[in-house]
């Protein structure tokens, strides 16, 4: 079994291994790119789109942002996130309207 496998299925896993040391690098550098960015700059969408493992049409994420696994993260439609959004390695799933305020922090 992989070790993002077993993190879906809820398994210890080894944060060490290469295949997830690759996964969190795209990330990490996707969110340093994004975060210097101005936040009106067109740029910014198509980092978290790249980054992302799903995101709606409309979004927003005011930055800086923090994301662990960002493939792993799942947004829906009409989503705003203030500043300082950090994610770690769970699946994040947000729906319909949804609003995260400042200091917004997922964890298992």
């Amino acid at each position: 079994m992989k070790e993002e496998e077993k993190i879906f299925a809820g398994y210890m896993f080894d944060p060490r291994k290469q295949e997830l040391r690759e996964i969190k690098h795209k990330a990490h550098e996707a969110c340093r790119q994004y975060n210097v960015l101005d936040e009106y700059d067109p740029r910014r969408e198509e980092i978290l789109r790249g980054m992302l493992g799903k995101v709606g049409q409309v979004f927003y994420f005011q930055g800086p942002v923090q994301f662990n696994y960002g493939s792993h993260t799942f947004i829906g439609e009409n989503f705003f996130a203030n500043f300082n959004l950090i994610t770690w390695h769970l699946e994040i799933r947000a729906d319909r309207f949804v609003q995260l305020r400042k200091q917004t922090v997922s964890d298992p």
